[in-house]
């Protein structure tokens, strides 16, 4: 048995006594029998999206044993991300007690059509539908949760890839809907400089505003690189007072090997103060 010759007697004992540890942590209420539940899952039906949209749902451990209020991470590519990132979390509950959150992940159904900013050419139908996502979140979404669980009125989004892209125009396009964003690799090179141009337009409407922004990429050279450097010299020198933002280049990394603890860092510097 390699297990048991790697870690010898000694090892397994300490092995067992961890484990015996941390099991609060890990196992939920004890009433729950022998099942591990990390979450719950229920479906939203979508008048603006017309389609069902389902949720996974992450509560802090100590939820239902008192009525205190949570802020909520809305995380995109949910069907990817939910176990990971509720370890984040249950991690963070458990080791620092100070970040507490309720996690709902949205599955994709259309991703393309919901996060792209704008038409791409050729993919007309495809592309191009992130104004009404946006809409979604703010309009049913987010009344949903807010109805259903203890919400403190703090929302996080946090999104990767063309995910990340979405975030990143969310936040461009309506900052007004979430207190913070997390945008991990977001596609500024899209078509005929969209997003660079959307900047603009948002460095001209604001002045002031009270928001946290996260962003972290592996973009080392080409057009990625390039469009990440013109949006973060526009962003330092006209960024609206009171943004407290950051754009991380993680050296040596691929395009998904940072991801997940770019969010623990993300959620870090989001409730730094």
């Amino acid at each position: 048995m390699l297990w048991k010759h790697s870690f010898g007697k000694l090892g397994t004992a300490l092995f067992l006594n961890l484990l015996f540890l941390l099991s609060p942590c890990i196992a939920g209420n004890p009433e729950e029998g022998n099942h591990l539940n990390i979450g719950e899952k229920f479906s939203l039906e979508s008048k603006v999206l017309n389609e069902t949209r389902d949720l996974m749902v992450y509560l802090p451990p100590e939820y239902r044993s008192g009525g205190e209020k949570y802020p909520v991470l809305y995380l995109l590519d949910g069907e990817w991300h939910f176990h990971h990132v509720s370890g984040i979390l249950q991690f963070l509950t458990w080791a620092k007690k100070r970040i507490k959150m309720i996690l709902v992940a949205i599955p994709n159904t259309h991703r393309g059509r919901d996060f792209s900013p704008a038409t791409w050419p050729g993919y007309d139908s495809y592309t191009g539908g992130a104004d009404n996502f946006i809409r979604f979140l703010e309009m049913e979404l987010q009344p949903f949760v807010e109805k259903k669980y203890q919400t403190s009125g703090r929302n996080v989004l946090c999104g990767h890839s063309l995910a990340g892209t979405f975030c990143l125009y969310s936040f461009l396009s309506k900052p007004e809907v979430f207190d913070a964003y997390i945008a991990l690799s977001p596609c500024l090179f899209w078509h005929d400089d969209f997003m660079l141009k959307k900047t603009d337009l948002f460095l001209k409407r604001f002045d002031s505003l009270e928001k946290d922004l996260y962003i972290a990429h592996e973009y080392s050279d080409g057009s990625p690189k390039s469009t990440m450097d013109a949006f973060e010299k526009k962003m330092s020198g006209q960024s609206p007072a009171g943004l407290r933002w950051t754009s991380l280049f993680k050296k040596g990394e691929g395009h998904f090997s940072y991801v997940h603890k770019a969010i623990y860092d993300g959620l870090e510097f989001v409730f730094r103060n």
